[in-house]
């Protein structure tokens, strides 16, 4: 009982890490992305 109880906790924290890393990831991309772009519209304007 107490056993199946620490297996399923154990499962939980795990899928609970793994969408935090993704969201994280997820927000790391984002960020670089529209920096990415924020860049070029610089580069852009420095050209003309």
């Amino acid at each position: 009982m107490y056993y199946s109880m620490y297996q399923e906790n154990r499962f939980l924290f795990s899928v609970f890490l793994i969408k935090q890393i993704f969201l994280f990831y997820l927000f790391f991309v984002l960020i670089i992305y529209t920096n990415f772009i924020f860049l070029r519209q610089i580069f852009i304007y420095q050209l003309f």
